[in-house]
C-alpha cells in the first residue's frame, strides 16, 4: 500500500463521474474515457465480441462501488503510458473515502490482472488476484 499512501489524495485528479461503460472503463469530466490500469473484466460492450460470462456481473460490481459517487480520483502511473491505443486515459481509480477500485474488482474475482504492459502495482495486483483465485470467486470458480 505504499503506492496508495504516497499518492492518495495528494496526486488525485478529481473528475466528475459521468457514467460507467463496463467493468473496467468509465467516462468522466468532459467526456473523457478512462480505462483502469492493470485490470481486465469480461466484455459487455465490445463491438465484435458477444457478452462474456461474468461481464454483466463485473459491470454491476463497478456500478455498486460507484453508486453514490459524484466524482472519482484518477491517479496516473509513473511507468505506464498515459493513454492506450484506443486513446483512453489510463488511470488508477479511487473513491473519496479512499476505496481502491481496481483492488476491489480484483478481490471480487470479477477482474483479472492485465499484466501485458508495465505498471507500478503489478505485484500488488497479483496478490489481490491470487486471493480471489484461492477463494474461488466468480471468474475463478
Amino acid at each position: 500500500y505504499i503506492f496508495i499512501e504516497k499518492n492518495f489524495p495528494h496526486n488525485c485528479q478529481w473528475e466528475k463521474l459521468i457514467r460507467i461503460v463496463d467493468g473496467d472503463t468509465i467516462i468522466v469530466g468532459d467526456n473523457i474515457r478512462v480505462r483502469f490500469i492493470g485490470i481486465d473484466t469480461p466484455e459487455t460492450k465490445h463491438p465484435n465480441k458477444p457478452i462474456q460470462k461474468f461481464g454483466p456481473e463485473a459491470t454491476a460490481k463497478l456500478e455498486e462501488l460507484l453508486a453514490d459517487e459524484k466524482q472519482v480520483c484518477l491517479i496516473k502511473d509513473s511507468i505506464s503510458d498515459d493513454y492506450d491505443k484506443y486513446a483512453r486515459k489510463l488511470a488508477y481509480v479511487f473513491l473519496e473515502d479512499g476505496t481502491d477500485v481496481q483492488a476491489e474488482m480484483l478481490k471480487s474475482g470479477l477482474a483479472k490482472g492485465y499484466y501485458y504492459f508495465p505498471f507500478e502495482r503489478k505485484d500488488e495486483f497479483r496478490v489481490f488476484e491470487a486471493m480471489a483465485k484461492e477463494a474461488k470467486l466468480n471468474l475463478w470458480k
